[in-house]
């Protein structure tokens, strides 16, 4: 999945522009997590729950979770079953943190 995550980054630092005065991740943030889910999707699913699963739980907290899913997601459906995988994770993320919407935004009000 080497050559998506480099898209994936790419897709980021476009999506960002001049805005990194905008509260949220900043761009080195979201290029390392952009970088590091392909590889944590593939070891969870090759069997190494323990270290990848906790990585996946953090990365469904991070602030710059919906960016990478949204920017992962883009491309539509990809050819191989290790980026299928990673689509699946983003989109369940997705769908966590849309579900959580309303909670976050009266916290936050």
């Amino acid at each position: 999945f080497p050559r998506r995550s480099l898209s994936l980054g790419v897709h980021i630092r476009a999506m960002m522009g001049d805005n990194s005065s905008l509260q949220g991740p900043g761009l080195e943030e979201l290029q390392q997590l952009a970088a590091q889910l392909p590889k944590q999707v593939t070891a969870f699913y090759a069997g190494d729950e323990r270290f990848a699963g906790q990585w996946l739980t953090d990365f469904q907290r991070a602030k710059g979770a919906w960016e990478v899913c949204v920017e992962a997601l883009r491309p539509g459906p990809l050819p191989t079953c290790d980026e299928e995988l990673m689509q699946e994770f983003c989109a369940q993320t997705l769908a966590r943190l849309a579900r959580s919407f309303a909670s976050r935004f009266n916290q936050q009000a």
